[in-house]
């Protein structure tokens, strides 16, 4: 493995914070704006010295939340595709990748990450693996969000995704008792003071005082490493490694004993380079566990906003991101200000009603003015003391609120309206009642609008499909159950890597995720139930066959009401009943056909009993031949066993002839030749028994093959006899409809 460097990776980490600092900072202002107030402290200090409401109507949140909804009921349509791996492994890994991004659990993660889109700009989506309980062996693939403002990538990346960068990194805070339990590692009270601020501005540590409360930064980041390997052609079209192409050409390897064929030729070679993803956790200057890992890219996937390419200060190339409500946070801000001095007109508007001189309010009458509600006739002094003449009181006219807040304020809810591009279906609304065009149409361009932020979810999704697919073959090793979901909505578990049952066996790179945008499922819904009344109202042939051929199941699916699951059980009965209804009154108006069904279930009858009896006799004839071949076998082995005893007998009469070879004549030699020859003839009638015994199992395959093949007969026959059977009832619908 790699040796890595403390000093390295904190310089990939400080590169990273200084290039996106400024995204950093955008993502959390946008989303206190967004979720907290839309105020700031400055502005609140100009409210409270100004003796202003410090007032606020967030209009944005309420888009984004429709948005949001929209978003949770549409269902992306999933595809896999291959031109390497055979159908039946991606129909498989099709079903599990189905299965494991719909979910509730993924649903949630997925909402999650579009919020931080809109509200932020940007998201993130993290790919782990885990055990599946605490006694198994056996690991899942998981996924879920993670706070992107603690994620971070190579700023040298060019993909959406950043999945072309050379490695990502996650911030992840944990207290001292909690690094050294998990990576053993004590931190020593003369390491804190090195735990200083770094180059980019990121803290190590908190200021925290509390050591137990204390918590650090560890950095848990994925590198990439290269490793290089050559890559054979042959001349049969296999594509193999160095290692895979020794054991074809050796000889004595394991393919050259099953290959009597001569070994392909190499055609062509080529230097390839691998990715290997290695993980390294380290705090600070100190490496807390390195590994390899099994992954074939970058866990750690980012999910665009709408961001654009563009050149700082410095003449540099940056990202800058932007999220939904960016553009339409001057407008709020215009709203919000008049609205506080539409609050502060009202505030200061005069309470006096009427304007009285002094002169006309004796101890008498001064009740009557204090609460001039109350008193049904208002008395006031005409004259003063000395019989002067005293002047009436007057009304005080109130000063109206200037107009120009109101427009201004409506405007401004069209100018946030225009920034973001969302349109009201009230726009609909015609001689009273709501249009329903104009609520799809409405609904159709607010999902325009957010087409980018869908566009870049969607393409991380791909990526995150595609390094779940190339994880499997790699994970899915031992006999599992894995979570599939068939396309019509069935969702099950299937047993993999098991004797009769299917394996993962291809490459990782051998397939291709495709995740599109579903429409919105309700307004789906709806279209589906107008067009299908509609096509009843204008055909009566489709109205036909909506009641009679089926049709109503598929407008049932498309009624969303309480006990709707309910209701289509019963009317698949119900279709079921009446089904049989029309068959038994169609076999009571035709006898001859009701005859012709008896003798077709005779017929079928004595099928049966046949086929009953083929397979009792193929069994009969199995076992025969397998009670024949044990018998050949153990005759085999203690024929083998004699003629081992005899070639010892043999050699050791050899052994003795050629001893006394000396001390006898002529004879002897002739003797020791006798022996040899006796032995040939021992050894020519084992091998003729042998032959014997395999004719007699080729036989007895042959005998096989033609129970088989009698067994195929009586299949055409009873496929014969349903279809005689089929046109039978063809011919009693046309009788019926006659």
């Amino acid at each position: 493995m790699k040796k890595y460097s403390a000093k390295g990776l904190e310089g990939r980490v400080d590169s990273w914070t200084a290039f996106w600092q400024d995204n950093a900072e955008s993502f959390k202002e946008d989303v206190h704006f967004l979720t907290q107030s839309n105020l700031t402290d400055q502005d609140r200090e100009v409210c409270a010295a100004q003796n202003i409401p410090p007032m606020e109507n967030n209009l944005l949140t309420s888009y984004v939340s429709r948005l949001l909804g929209e978003f949770f009921k549409q269902q992306p349509s999933l595809k896999v595709e291959s031109n390497k791996a055979d159908a039946a492994q991606v129909q498989l890994v099709e079903a599990y990748l189905r299965g494991i991004l719909s979910t509730a659990e993924a649903n949630q993660e997925a909402y999650k990450v579009y919020r931080d889109q809109l509200q932020g700009g940007f998201s993130c989506v993290k790919v782990f693996t885990q055990w599946k309980d605490q006694e198994s062996f056996n690991q899942c693939i998981k996924f879920k969000h993670i706070n992107p403002v603690f994620a971070g990538f190579d700023p040298s990346a060019k993909l959406p995704t950043k999945q072309d960068g050379n490695y990502c990194f996650q911030f992840v805070q944990k207290t001292a008792q909690a690094i050294k339990d998990d990576y053993k590692y004590n931190i020593k009270e003369s390491e804190i003071s090195s735990f200083s601020e770094s180059s980019s501005g990121f803290c190590w540590a908190d200021s925290n005082y509390d050591r137990e409360k204390r918590k650090y930064t560890v950095i848990d980041m994925h590198c990439k490493r290269f490793k290089s390997h050559k890559l054979y052609y042959l001349s049969d079209g296999r594509v193999v490694d160095k290692d895979r192409l020794e054991c074809i050409m050796e000889p004595e390897g394991i393919e050259g004993l099953i290959n009597i064929c001569p070994p392909p030729k190499v055609i062509d070679e080529r230097k390839v380079v691998v990715e290997i993803i290695d993980r390294v956790v380290f705090c600070k200057n100190k490496i807390l566990y390195k590994e390899e890992t099994k992954l074939t890219g970058l866990p750690l996937i980012f999910v665009d906003g709408n961001s654009c390419t563009t050149f700082n200060t410095d003449g540099c190339v940056t990202q800058r991101t932007k999220s939904y409500i960016n553009d339409a946070k001057d407008a709020q801000r215009l709203h919000n200000f008049c609205l506080q001095h539409i609050a502060n007109e009202m505030q200061n508007i005069n309470q006096s009603q009427f304007m009285v001189p002094v002169e006309g309010l004796s101890e008498d009458v001064a009740t009557d003015w204090t609460d001039p509600s109350t008193s049904k006739v208002l008395r006031y002094e005409s004259k003063d003391m000395d019989g002067n003449p005293i002047s009436p009181p007057q009304p005080v006219s109130r000063n109206n609120i200037p107009p120009q807040y109101a427009q201004i304020l409506n405007q401004s809810q069209e100018n946030i309206q225009s920034v973001l591009g969302s349109y009201n279906a009230q726009m609909g609304l015609t001689k009273g009642s709501l249009s329903g065009v104009a609520i799809m149409n409405a609904t159709t361009q607010n999902n325009a609008v957010a087409y980018p932020y869908i566009a870049n979810f969607l393409t991380s999704w791909c990526r995150l499909g595609e390094l779940i697919a190339e994880l499997m073959p790699k994970l899915y090793i031992f006999p599992d159950s894995i979570p599939i979901k068939t396309p019509e909505g069935d969702t099950k578990y299937l047993r993999i890597n098991e004797q009769g049952t299917r394996t993962l066996s291809y490459k990782p790179k051998d397939l291709h995720v495709s995740i599109t945008a579903g429409s919105n499922f309700e307004l789906q819904r709806q279209q589906a139930i107008e067009t299908i009344m509609t096509l009843a109202k204008t055909s009566p042939t489709f109205q036909g066959m909506l009641e009679q051929g089926g049709g109503l199941s598929v407008l049932m699916e498309n009624i969303e009401i309480r006990g709707g699951d309910q209701l289509q059980s019963l009317l698949a009965k119900y279709t079921e009943q009446q089904r049989r209804e029309a068959m038994i009154a169609g076999q009571q108006k035709n006898p001859e056909l009701l005859i012709q069904q008896q003798e077709m279930k005779l017929q079928q009858e004595k099928l049966a009993i046949e086929r009953e009896k083929v397979e009792s006799n193929a069994q009969l004839a199995e076992q025969k031949f397998q009670n024949e071949v044990l018998l050949q076998s153990q005759k085999m082995e203690i024929e083998l066993e004699r003629l081992k005893l005899e070639e010892a007998r043999t050699v050791s009469h050899r052994m003795q002839t050629m001893t006394d070879a000396h001390a006898k004549d002529k004879n002897s030699e002739t003797q020791l030749i006798k022996a040899q020859v006796e032995q040939q003839v021992h050894h020519q009638d084992a091998v003729l028994e042998h032959r014997k015994l395999n004719q007699n199992h080729q036989q007895i395959m042959q005998d096989q093959v033609k129970l088989e093949h009698d067994e195929r007969e009586l299949q055409l026959r009873e496929q014969k006899i349903n279809l005689d059977r089929k046109d039978l009832l063809l011919d009693t619908i046309e009788t019926l409809d006659d």
